[in-house]
């Protein structure tokens, strides 16, 4: 995908089936219709410039993507209730931004989540968020792939903690298929040692034999 390339939700990347956590209308949300202009640098460098806010010492911020305005400001809150806390989400994911502002985002929310899981409904969130970026990475493998690692082709992979936030998720409640088919399409794509899959795989044969034994 291009740099400057950009979507009006989550959901609107290629290969990203989102659909947000609770029923929420985007027009309502501020930021919905933003369209950010693309700007050139250097040699024929671009970048894509959401516009600024004035400050009240009468200076200029720069704007980030709209679902970075909005999720930042939902996961600053560690007060904000569960519930409150998905519906802020479930808003910003339906804001535009580049492909990066949603891997950065799915992360720090999953992340949040996760250390909620204590909550029924944080779960179910993780799930579907995990699932989001897990579906984000393999579309999009140039955000997690980086120049300059050990791999046969050079590359050095920054795992996304979906992919592992899942398989424990799953393994967890026994759902070991589902952990199963994540930890391969990571393996499949990705530079990793394969640990997930072995490991799973052997759970998978020793509950086959004790079913019949």
């Amino acid at each position: 995908m291009s740099t400057t390339e950009w979507f009006r939700r989550l959901g609107d990347v290629p290969g990203v089936d989102y659909r947000p956590l609770v029923t929420v209308d985007r027009t309502r949300i501020s930021g919905h219709d933003a369209h950010p202009e693309v700007r050139t640098y250097g040699e024929q460098r671009s970048y894509l410039d959401w516009g600024s806010r004035e400050l009240r010492n009468g200076d200029e911020e720069d704007l980030s993507a709209p679902v970075c305005e909005h999720v930042n400001s939902a996961l600053d809150s560690e007060a904000a209730s569960t519930s409150r806390l998905i519906r802020r989400l479930s808003e910003g994911f339906e804001l535009p931004g580049e492909p990066s502002d949603y891997h950065w985002m799915l992360g720090k929310a999953v992340e949040r989540l996760w250390n909620r899981r204590a909550e029924p409904e944080s779960l179910a969130a993780v799930e579907s968020l995990g699932l989001a970026h897990v579906q984000l990475a393999l579309a999009c493998p140039g955000l997690v792939l980086f120049s300059g690692g050990q791999t046969e082709g050079g590359e050095r992979y920054k795992r996304p903690d979906a992919f592992p936030t899942l398989i424990r998720l799953y393994t967890a409640e026994g759902f070991l298929r589902a952990a199963l088919q994540v930890a391969e399409r990571e393996a499949a794509q990705f530079p990793v040692g394969g640990d997930d899959v072995a490991d799973i795989r052997s759970r998978l044969d020793t509950v086959a034999a004790e079913g019949g034994s």
